[in-house]
């Protein structure tokens, strides 16, 4: 399947439909990448697996189904021998998915609940609060 190329924005592939997800806000943004650069360190130092953000993963061929969780681990001993330049073909063993206050809360539900393994929430809130 063909995805579109208009702009930033991604796609997933849903059960066949393609659904348009909004490129995350730049504090969205820097916290999945504080989260994946202590996640990366803590895999890489242990030898543990491969940690990846924003990376495409295959996880129901039958229904055609894929998804990009902002921050994903996939253990070592579950890693294929060789991986597509374009989506994994399996579901990651931890997930991580920072939710902004545009996110549609069905839709994060949805996601959550249906589609991947235990998954961590990260409510994110794009109020600054006051530094002392």
């Amino acid at each position: 399947m063909e995805f579109p190329l208009d702009g930033p924005d991604q796609y997933e592939l849903v059960r066949g439909e393609l659904r348009k997800m909004s490129p995350p806000g730049f504090r969205q943004g820097v916290l999945f990448s504080w989260i994946a650069a202590k996640l990366l360190n803590h895999a890489e130092t242990r030898n543990l697996g491969i940690v990846f953000a924003s990376g495409g993963c295959r996880i129901e061929s039958e229904t055609d189904t894929v998804r990009a969780p902002h921050v994903g681990f996939v253990h070592r001993d579950r890693l294929p021998d060789r991986v597509s330049a374009t989506a994994l073909d399996l579901a990651p063993d931890l997930v991580v998915e920072v939710v902004s206050p545009t996110d549609k809360f069905e839709e994060v539900q949805a996601k959550i609940a249906g589609d991947w393994p235990p998954v961590f929430a990260w409510p994110f809130s794009s109020t600054p609060r006051a530094r002392p």
